[in-house]
């Protein structure tokens, strides 16, 4: 529960340094501090967002909305020296180990458990954490790991993964399948989405017997129909992806060189009560209930007429 807290009081942390450049830039620009996040939203001439339907799903968007699934993942650079040798010798393959640099020190019990699966494997593995490995030549341990770069490895079998989104999708990229053990927020998401498309597993590390974490590991790295699934999506993704931060940086060049407009849908620049049609609709509910006003006026005076004239004639 601890690192879960730690985590968490990172990504608010984090957010308030994201605010306080987006302020900076601001005043910089000499604009006003107090715009709301949606008029901020809605005078972006483009949006760059970081999800895409090979590993989501599609959905509608306008012609300013660019997918660019993740930004952190592309082609494998050269590995340093000590990652290099033991990825190099691994000719039985390797495993890879990371829940990212927010959970470097799982609990105890954990901990021993993946290290027990890790030494019974068939496999070297590369386990990202601050504890110290029990056997060198078959365990690589490390407080860093160059991640994106070692998923790019032939070498490599299987990725354990917290399943976070950029994890996620250096996995996707280099055609890696994965076992997702779940923690905490989209980590839910990304590892439902994962297992239903065919190229994950998932797990529980709370409750996973050494046994069955040892069984799963060793069947998503040799099972061919999560390969064969996470290769054919890879090929998709980089067809229409290519490498994503470069296509993030073709499209912002693209809107600071002949600007956005012809990228924007006109309904940015229509008042909420026009864009959602209130005022038709108010409209419409005044002409009702004017005609329902007229009709009743003109029953109660058809009424009182007939009234009129059959007291009339009683007399």
């Amino acid at each position: 529960m601890q690192w879960i807290v730690q985590w968490t009081v990172d990504k608010v942390q984090r957010r308030k340094r994201i605010q306080g450049i987006v302020c900076m830039c601001l005043v910089g620009h000499g604009r006003c501090l107090n715009w709301p996040i949606d008029m901020l939203v809605a005078r972006a001439e483009i949006w760059l967002v970081t999800t895409e339907h090979i590993l989501d799903y599609p959905r509608p968007s306008m012609p300013n909305v660019k997918l660019i699934g993740g930004t952190a993942t592309g082609p494998g650079k050269p590995l340093p020296p000590q990652f290099k040798s033991f990825m190099d010798d691994a000719k039985e393959g390797v495993v890879i180990v990371s829940f990212d640099d927010y959970v470097l020190s799982l609990p105890k019990a954990i901990t021993q458990k993946i290290i027990s699966v890790l030494q019974d494997l068939p496999f070297k593995s590369v386990f990202r954490s601050n504890i110290s490995s029990p056997n060198s030549k078959k365990i690589l341990t490390s407080s860093w790991i160059p991640q994106n770069d070692l998923l790019a490895h032939p070498n490599t079998r299987v990725f354990v993964s917290h399943c976070g989104k950029n994890g996620q999708y250096e996995a996707l990229f280099h055609a890696v399948p994965v076992v997702c053990t779940l923690l905490f927020l989209d980590q839910f998401y990304n590892a439902v989405r994962m297992r239903v498309k065919g190229m994950a597993e998932t797990v529980d590390l709370n409750t996973v017997s050494t046994h069955e974490l040892y069984s799963t590991i060793l069947k998503v790295a040799t099972n061919t129909s999560d390969k064969q699934a996470i290769i054919k999506a890879s090929e998709l993704f980089k067809i229409e992806f290519g490498v994503p931060v470069e296509k993030a940086v073709y499209w912002l060049d693209h809107v600071m060189k002949y600007g956005g407009h012809h990228l924007r849908s006109s309904g940015h620049e229509v008042p909420f009560l026009q864009f959602s049609c209130l005022d038709v609709y108010a409209f419409l509910l005044a002409c009702v209930l004017l005609i329902l006003m007229i009709s009743v006026c003109l029953v109660y005076v058809a009424f009182n007429s007939c009234r009129s004239k059959s007291k009339g004639k009683i007399e």
